[in-house]
């Protein structure tokens, strides 16, 4: 069961405007890069835990919830409140802010200390207009370190409560009343109480996405784009295996998100969650679908898939269940890979990437179990 060319899974290299990937059979490594495009810095959580900063068309390897590193993938988002970090540009009701009081979640002394003076102190931005849906964020962590109780809204819409304590938490809520105005507010419930504040974020769409941070004005994350043309025998032709192992963030936008897909011109095959949910394996030739394999992808989540296909035997299996079988089809030939996108570009992308593989033959029923058990 050996894989023609492998991305990640704890082997991560990076460098501007490249990802390395590699192929490995018989001992004899040789190194297949993907070309990587964001022409806009972003940022991710390192080693030591801290939010970073990473310079335009540089591949991000985030370690926010693994020690082994996820390759983050992200579609294109703007931070539309002008001050991320500047809570003395906010509206104050029953508080005070004193800039510069505690350490961020980026190591440095930027977090802004906000005091209740009486019960349900505010601090409040308005952006945007009604009509779509948004989703906002914000760090927050106990002062003194007693927990503090507080809740971030709409003023007024989808309330998200919150205890504080001796940890940086990033709470999210996301507006579903598109009559509601976005108007992003953190309280704290009692007087009193001392709440350390960072990295506000107001995004459209479902899901919060990484920090985007802002001095004075709304600052947009370009997409994040990798791909490659492997040489002769890392593709299979006629036959194969395409497998992903990502981290499923429960999110969409209106398109829906591919993990991976393979193609050439009107032949390609593709993994794809659409905003409904539903998890399509589907391969076409000549632009002719030959076969699709569905199910519902669940709840957020690691997620590992792999999909088959051969002439007249496709199968997919998702974390050690097969999803379906089509014992009708042809297969043609194939020469881009692309992760995290559509094979020529549009659709989101997704959270983060442990690891994706290539077979250039077609495993057998068991290996793929094997293969996508978590």
């Amino acid at each position: 069961m050996a894989a023609t060319l492998k991305l990640g899974d704890r082997k991560w290299a990076t460098k501007e405007g490249s990802l390395l990937a590699y192929n490995d059979e018989n001992n004899n490594y040789k190194p297949l890069p993907f070309d990587f495009t964001r022409a806009s810095s972003a940022t991710r959580v390192n080693k030591q835990g801290l939010i970073e900063v990473v310079g335009q068309n540089t591949p991000r390897i985030d370690y926010t919830n693994s020690s082994n590193g996820v390759f983050l993938l992200e579609k294109a988002a703007t931070n539309t409140l002008p001050y991320s970090s500047d809570f003395s540009q906010y509206t104050k009701i029953n508080c005070t802010v004193l800039s510069n009081q505690g350490i961020s979640p980026d190591g440095t002394l930027n977090a802004d200390l906000m005091t209740a003076t009486a019960n349900n102190a505010s601090l409040e931005d308005i952006v945007g207009s009604a009509g779509v849906a948004v989703t906002q964020s914000i760090y927050v962590k106990s002062a003194n370190g007693g927990n503090v109780s507080g809740q971030i809204d709409f003023a007024g819409a989808n309330i998200v409560g919150f205890i504080a304590n001796n940890e940086w938490q990033r709470i999210e809520s996301t507006l579903t009343n598109l009559a509601v105005t976005p108007r992003l507010r953190v309280r704290i419930t009692n007087s009193g109480g001392e709440l350390l504040v960072w990295g506000a974020q107001l995004e459209t769409g479902s899901y919060a996405t990484s920090y985007i941070p802002t001095q004075g004005s709304a600052v947009t994350r370009i997409v994040d784009a990798c791909s490659q043309t492997p040489p002769s025998g890392i593709i299979g032709q006629t036959e194969g295996v395409m497998f992903v192992d990502f981290n499923f963030t429960g999110g969409y936008d209106t398109s829906g998100i591919i993990p991976i897909v393979i193609g050439s011109g009107t032949n390609y095959a593709y993994i794809f969650i659409n905003v409904s949910g539903t998890l399509n394996c589907d391969f076409f030739d000549s632009n002719v679908l030959q076969a699709r394999l569905t199910t519902n992808i669940g709840i957020s989540g690691r997620k590992k898939i792999a999909f088959a296909y051969k002439q007249n035997d496709f199968v997919a299996y998702m974390n050690g269940v097969q999803i379906g079988t089509d014992t009708n089809g042809t297969v043609g030939a194939m020469g881009i890979l692309k992760v995290g996108s559509y094979y020529t570009g549009g659709y989101s992308t997704i959270g983060g990437v442990n690891q994706s593989q290539l077979y250039n033959t077609r495993l057998s029923n068991a290996e793929l179990a094997t293969l996508t058990t978590i």
